[in-house]
């Protein structure tokens, strides 16, 4: 999909597609079948793909475009990138 950073509705897809593969990787990550290095490599990822829906929602906030459902993702996704932190510290 073409960017277009004047577009909320896209942006917001945008947003909740690295989410929603943030959450996957960390699906993966807390698989029991998942190996050590496996397992380090799923929570980066998850983090990487957090911090790339942050980035999308805080240039939406910045914007203005932020929409009123969606105004709590950026703190939910913050709160996602801390767990990715804490388990990777571990």
């Amino acid at each position: 999909m073409a960017e277009d950073p004047t577009n909320a509705s896209h942006r917001s897809m945008r947003a909740q597609a690295y989410t929603y593969l943030g959450d996957a990787y960390v699906a993966l990550a807390t698989s029991r079948e998942a190996s050590q290095g496996e397992i380090t490599q799923h929570w980066n990822a998850g983090r990487d793909m957090y911090r790339r829906s942050l980035s999308v929602w805080e240039e939406m906030r910045s914007r203005g475009i932020l929409s009123v459902p969606d105004t709590g993702k950026p703190e939910e996704v913050t709160r996602n990138i801390a767990k990715c932190d804490a388990s990777l510290a571990r």
